[in-house]
């Protein structure tokens, strides 16, 4: 018994002694385990440290260039800011090196030109002091537009008349200038290089002797645009001082008969674009427009008594017409359409209000894809 009670607090004792020694093991293993997780965060530290550092003077550097930016982007913008006129007033005053070096800046100054274009076209507000103050800025005028001006008189025609570019100017464009009439004619005796010259709705009564002064002055005319103006077929016969007219807009002119067109045929040999829309030409007009064969470009319009045999003999006449307008012309049928396709140069078509069929605009525009159809299906 007593033995066996020793070997019980023997037992006890070793229990109790191996309890201790694993609590010790335990407390160690847990100051291991500390001592490493604070030597983790330690590094862990160091390391967001380091990455914070290089942040900051990765945002450093960022901030500094797009304050760079900011500072370029605001010294172009300003440039940019700049009206067109502005900055072609100050290449007008640069020399031809100076102003190919400044165009190679960027896009926006490659576009810029010395004022070879002024355009006041659809500035309400313009009249002829606004225009007689701007032309001593515009120093190469090749091209005007007052397009649309209906406070300008004669007296801005004999501004441009005087300026140092009026000889050098190919383009006038005076469309819907409601306010000139009939005595600016006489200044264009400067514009003797005048190529274009547009006076769609010129309101003023011109006579056919005016107007044949006008042509003798400007005889070197290759565009011509007189739509919805009060010309007749007189005015028309003393276009063959216009030896160099390519391009006639007679758009509108209710006066225009088919004895226009014989003269048109007679003595303008180079025209090649011919607009007779909403005139009063007829079936017999068609047989003259027919002799023009170097036309390209044509507008019959809204035109009445017209036979689809004509039609098709003017079509066989004029086989380089890439563009034809025949818009509203009941007269045209599936017949007259079918002779349309054996033009092989068409590139636009215009057929709309016309009497064709859908079946027929479908069947032409699979076979020629490539042009460009206007219709009442499309």
């Amino acid at each position: 018994e007593k033995a066996n009670e020793r070997r019980s607090l023997i037992r006890i004792e070793i229990e109790i002694f191996h309890t201790m020694d694993d609590k010790r093991m335990n407390n160690n293993d847990k100051k291991e385990k500390n001592e490493k997780a604070n030597e983790r965060r330690s590094l862990i530290r160091i390391e967001i440290e380091i990455f914070h550092t290089m942040d900051d003077k990765r945002m450093n550097n960022n901030d500094k260039k797009e304050k760079n930016e900011e500072k370029e982007i605001e010294y172009f913008s300003f440039w940019n800011r700049l009206p067109r006129d502005i900055i072609n007033v100050i290449f007008s005053l640069l020399n031809r090196q100076d102003r190919n070096n400044a165009r190679s800046v960027c896009s926006e100054w490659k576009k810029s030109r010395p004022f070879e274009f002024a355009n006041f076209a659809k500035k309400g507000n313009t009249n002829d002091l606004i225009i007689m103050q701007s032309l001593p800025f515009l120093l190469h005028l090749t091209s005007i537009s007052l397009s649309g001006l209906l406070f300008i008189s004669n007296q801005s025609i004999k501004c441009i008349s005087q300026h140092p570019s009026s000889t050098q100017l190919l383009s006038l464009n005076l469309s819907y200038c409601k306010s000139l009439n009939q005595e600016c004619f006489g200044y264009f005796a400067a514009f003797k290089n005048l190529q274009r010259l547009n006076l769609k709705e010129f309101s003023g009564t011109v006579t056919p002797l005016q107007y044949e002064n006008l042509f003798q002055l400007v005889s070197g005319l290759e565009y011509l645009n007189l739509a919805y103006t009060n010309i007749n077929d007189p005015i028309v016969a003393r276009m063959k001082i216009l030896v160099q007219l390519k391009e006639l807009n007679l758009w509108g002119c209710s006066n225009i008969t088919d004895t226009s067109l014989k003269h048109l045929s007679n003595n303008n040999p180079l025209l090649n674009h011919l607009s007779c829309r909403l005139t009063s030409i007829s079936d017999y007009g068609l047989n003259f427009i027919s002799r023009m064969k170097q036309l390209i470009e044509l507008d019959i319009s809204c035109t009445k008594d017209i036979s689809p045999a004509e039609f098709k003999n003017l079509l066989e006449q004029c086989i380089h017409l890439k563009s034809l307008h025949v818009f509203a012309c009941q007269w045209i049928n599936d017949e007259c359409f079918k002779q349309i396709q054996t033009l092989p140069d068409l590139k636009q078509l215009d057929v709309s209000y016309c009497k064709i069929s859908r079946d027929s605009i479908q069947q032409f525009s699979q076979l020629k894809p490539h042009v460009s159809v206007v219709s009442a299906y499309h």
